[in-house]
């Protein structure tokens, strides 16, 4: 079932972790944004597809950096302790690449940044927080 037909079953409104954080890119006027992420995200395209609708265009991790962020995210599956340090240089060789700022993809990534101010992370956890606190 998709997001519409779901909406509609449920006769609630849904908010979208894809579509608020494709709308909060968009207002902030960035035209090229990272992705960090699951494999799987990346290979759905969950976000590039709706970003790209948008006229921004993604960023994603080579496929060591893919692979680094998936044992990140294991990590925190498995309870253990994720060090804002360990994402950082993921997140330089995006901006390398022309990110003005980088998506955390996968709520585990959330996780690790909570609680911590890092410039240009954009934590999609945060946006429906503050979009459902309105």
């Amino acid at each position: 079932m998709l997001l519409p037909e779901l909406q509609e079953h449920c006769g609630a409104e849904f908010v979208s972790l894809i579509e608020t954080t494709a709308q909060h890119v968009h207002r902030q006027g960035i035209k090229t944004v990272g992705l960090l992420a699951s494999p799987t995200t990346l290979r759905t395209r969950l976000y590039t597809d709706r970003l790209e609708a948008l006229g921004i265009a993604v960023v994603e991790p080579s496929i060591a950096d893919r692979n680094m962020a998936e044992s990140l995210i294991r990590a925190v599956i498995s309870s253990r302790q994720v060090p804002l340090t360990a994402l950082v240089p993921l997140i330089e060789r995006l901006q390398e690449q022309g990110a003005e700022a980088v998506i955390l993809g996968c709520t585990e990534l959330s996780v690790i940044a909570a609680d911590k101010s890092q410039t240009g992370l954009i934590d999609p956890l945060r946006l429906v927080a503050q979009a459902l606190s309105v």
